[in-house]
């Protein structure tokens, strides 16, 4: 029997829209929030270019880059793993989800160690309004991901029920928006705190 076999289910080739309602107002909200503090970062940067023009040389960019690679390749993964669940090929979309939670656990580690580096050098959030930002938006940030690698461990013990319900697939695919939502965060940030010059 397959996912679509299930009572209450829809033909997945069907048009909707994926995942509950609830995430999509949680994505949107998010997308604001995030919005109003880019706009306030780019208020700032013009206001003392210099200040941010030293704080992104002192970025490490080989981590920055690493990460990035590490969530888009989280993303791509929990497409996979939401694809197969629909599909029915639970077995499948088990191992996309945990190479997801791995990209995510990677991502973790070298944020805080990224953190730990500026920190030592006596980059704090005190230093300036450039790392007073970074820090308020890769420490949001960083709690997303953290929210983000408990939803994909619970979306993981979905694809192992011996009995899948009927709203799994609804539920696999919100955590997969609400994942793919703190990737598109953190490409935002990545260019504007290592790539973007004045």
């Amino acid at each position: 029997m397959t996912i679509t076999d299930l009572p209450g289910t829809t033909d997945p080739a069907a048009p909707r829209v994926p995942g509950e309602p609830g995430i999509w107002f949680v994505t949107f909200g998010d997308l604001l929030a995030f919005g109003a503090l880019f706009l306030t970062f780019m208020y700032y940067r013009a206001e003392a270019p210099a200040t941010f023009a030293a704080g992104q040389a002192a970025m490490n960019r080989d981590i920055g880059i690493v990460n990035t690679i590490v969530l888009l390749t989280g993303s791509l993964a929990v497409a996979q793993g939401v694809h197969a669940y629909r599909a029915g090929a639970r077995r499948v979309a088990d191992r996309a989800v945990t190479a997801a939670i791995l990209c995510a656990s990677v991502f973790l580690v070298l944020k805080s160690v990224e953190w730990a580096q500026k920190l030592a050098a006596g980059m704090a959030p005190t230093t300036d309004i450039y790392f007073l930002l970074y820090y308020t938006f890769t420490g949001i940030h960083f709690f997303h991901v953290v929210v983000g690698t408990v939803i994909l461990v619970y979306m993981r013990s979905l694809t192992r029920r011996a009995i899948p319900d009927a709203r799994d697939t609804q539920v696999i695919e919100s955590g997969g928006v609400f994942w793919h939502l703190v990737d598109l965060l953190w490409v935002a940030m990545f260019a504007l705190f290592y790539l973007v010059h004045s």
